[in-house]
């Protein structure tokens, strides 16, 4: 494989320190990927931002602070010393505001890399004056208070249900469907001979497992999971009705959640939290993979896991390959969750010293090249919400940060190199329509990845608000500016693939979130910003033709899901970029954004805006309170909790 020409490394050294009655290796993990210099698109180019918002901003307040000293160029290393002394204040005037503590019980974070950036009060901000309107700010407060109502449950949610079990002809149906067909199945979460086993044995009356809440919460996982795929196929139910049954028997599943964590536990039980991580990630299903996922994490934390088994485990060669693997799925679906939310991750890279195994055991429904390749690309994923979002990150000089950025592309860029002529996601995707699922699953699984990881790589010069107040207004360096540049190419260029495949996949019940939702929405997100940054633009008729698909796209997911998923945020942006681009197109003015005009003035539409006025709305780097960027502050509360 090309892991293995472009010089694979192994995940973790041969140090090994003992630790109770097993050994484990220690060492940092690498990523295996091959060489590649960085290429970047130099052609002039520059971006809008001005600030005369107003009233508008009254209702988008940052969450909590973090300062940052733009003269530092490294962090040192925190001394025992210095451990032992009293936290370091900010000012006052930098300070979290107890007004904006987080009382809500629906108040939620969103850090600077999450998707929800362009909500954050300065994205907020540069939207407003990039059209000339508030108008933005209902519809992203719309789009805030919809989605936040899907990361919790209603209390009825939780109450028990009686326990029901489907014919036993219908039970295989689902779990064929489960690991025939799922997206998760790549992965080998559950191992489908040792499942198959148990199942065959409790549906005679011969199981000892009658009691066991691990078996109870994983079986009804995997038939809640398992009705979704099924059922539409094979049924005349409608999307609320297959909805119903598969919730139920969630409902079933999370009933043991307290058993399967505070009694004795195994293996089994990562397993059975992580199927339930996945099918909490479901398009129907209310958004409860972040916490679900925690658990799976501190469970193979517990269970030692990230470390490679040892003589002292008394593990055979299957087991310890089914553990390791395992982890990688718990590593891979955290990472993702973590840099989707803009949170910080629970998994310390600098503690793994599991391996990537070079094969699957016999039965395991792995895709091994699919999986490798995604292990692969959350390790550098990993690096990214590291290096470039943290609060150590974020304190460091624009060159250290500019450095990051070019090493970050080169080894996700590498990475792609490495793939598979098969799994190679394309520069730029004309079409997108693959009819085999299991393809599919693993195509969508890293194409989506990789414009994703470009995205958020870029997404700090790329976007207007968060480049203008972390790097300076009107005093960027020669490298920043060009920066930028690419980066806003860069990240243009990923969404608009990002929207090629979303019009390629069908909407069915079983869709997850990530898939059928969050690049979607991520891709327009996007490339209605590029369109306000170049509203003159070469690509403005084409990206206007796309966000007006996409309108079409979320039109769909509302009509398929009966209702119950509905974002007229689409509507909302595809009409203002369109508006805006009119607006441009009237006025007969030349594309001047700041950042690149000599006397840093910006003119947009009918409206010039002075770019040194940017101070009044947007906080200097030596004032950086990055965490102006969350999104879900108690000025939402009044709608989220309504």
């Amino acid at each position: 494989m090309c892991y293995s020409s472009c010089g694979e490394r192994p995940i973790g050294h041969s140090d090994e320190t003992v630790s109770g009655n097993y050994i484990a290796q220690s060492g940092r993990t690498d990523v295996a990927i091959c060489p590649s210099t960085p290429s970047f698109p130099l052609e002039p180019e520059s971006f809008d931002i001005d600030a005369h918002l107003g009233d508008a901003l009254t209702s988008a307040d940052g969450i909590a602070t973090l300062h940052r000293h733009v003269d530092e160029s490294t962090i040192e290393p925190f001394s025992s010393e210095e451990a032992l002394q009293p936290p370091r204040l900010p000012p006052a005037s930098e300070r979290e505001n107890c007004a904006l503590t987080p009382h809500s019980g629906n108040w939620e974070h969103h850090g600077p890399g999450s998707w929800l950036s362009i909500c954050s009060k300065p994205g907020l901000a540069w939207v407003s004056q990039a059209v000339g309107s508030i108008d933005f700010g209902e519809s992203a407060r719309d789009l805030v208070s919809t989605w936040t109502r899907r990361l919790t449950m209603e209390m009825s949610a939780l109450a028990p249900q009686p326990n029901s079990e489907p014919e036993p002809e219908m039970a295989w149906a689902f779990v064929n469907a489960y690991f025939d067909e799922s997206f998760e199945s790549i992965y080998g979460v559950v191992h489908r001979p040792e499942f198959e086993a148990t199942l065959s044995a409790w549906l005679r009356g011969e199981s000892k497992r009658n009691v066991d809440a691990v078996w109870h919460a994983l079986r009804k996982t995997i038939y809640a999971a398992g009705c979704t795929i099924y059922l539409p196929k094979h049924s005349t139910l409608s999307y609320k009705e297959i909805q119903s049954q598969a919730w139920g028997y969630f409902q079933q599943a999370l009933s043991s959640l307290v058993q399967i964590l505070f009694t004795p536990n195994g293996i089994l039980s990562i397993r059975c939290i992580l199927a339930m991580t996945f099918f909490a990630g479901g398009l129907g299903s209310p958004s409860l993979e972040y916490q679900l996922c925690s658990m799976a994490v501190r469970l193979a934390h517990a269970k030692g896991i990230h470390r490679q088994s040892g003589s002292g485990w008394s593990l055979s060669a299957d087991e310890a390959k089914q553990c390791n693997w395992l982890f990688w799925a718990v590593y891979c679906c955290e990472k993702h969750i973590a840099l989707r939310s803009g949170r910080p991750s629970l998994i310390d890279d600098d503690e793994i010293s599991c391996q990537v195994p070079k094969d699957a055991c016999p039965g395991s429904t792995i895709d091994v090249p699919a999986l490798v390749a995604v292990i692969q690309q959350a390790r550098i994923l990993s690096q990214v919400a590291k290096r470039l979002f943290s609060f150590q990150a974020l304190q460091r000089s624009s060159p250290v940060l500019l450095e990051a950025v070019r090493d970050l592309d080169a080894q996700l860029r590498g990475w792609r190199n490495c793939l598979p002529d098969d799994l190679k996601p394309p520069d730029t995707l004309g079409s997108f329509s693959i009819v085999d699922r299991r393809r599919l699953c693993r195509l969508v699984l890293i194409y989506y990845g990789y414009y994703g990881g470009l995205t958020s790589i870029h997404a700090a010069f790329a976007y207007p608000w968060i480049s203008s107040t972390l790097f300076g207004h009107g005093r960027m360096g020669e490298g920043i500016r060009e920066q930028i540049m690419a980066s806003s190419e860069i990240v243009h260029g990923a969404a608009r693939n990002m929207l090629v495949i979303a019009k390629g996949v069908e909407i069915k019940p079983d869709a997850s979130q990530w898939a059928a939702f969050y690049f979607p929405m991520l891709g327009l997100i996007n490339v209605f910003i590029y369109v306000l940054k170049h509203p003159h633009g070469a690509s403005t008729s084409s990206d206007l033709a796309l966000l007006d698909i996409m309108v079409g796209y979320f039109a769909n997911m509302q009509f398929v899901t009966e209702g119950d998923m509905s974002y007229p945020f689409a509507r909302d942006v595809a009409n203002l970029a369109r508006r805006t681009a009119q607006k441009a197109a009237e006025a007969g003015k030349r594309d001047i954004r700041p950042g690149l005009d000599s006397d840093d003035n910006v003119v947009l539409g009918r409206q010039e805006f002075q770019f040194a006025d940017m101070n009044d709305n947007f906080p200097s780097p030596s004032d950086f309170n990055f965490d102006e960027w969350g999104i879900f502050g108690s000025v939402f509360d009044e709608i989220i909790v309504a």
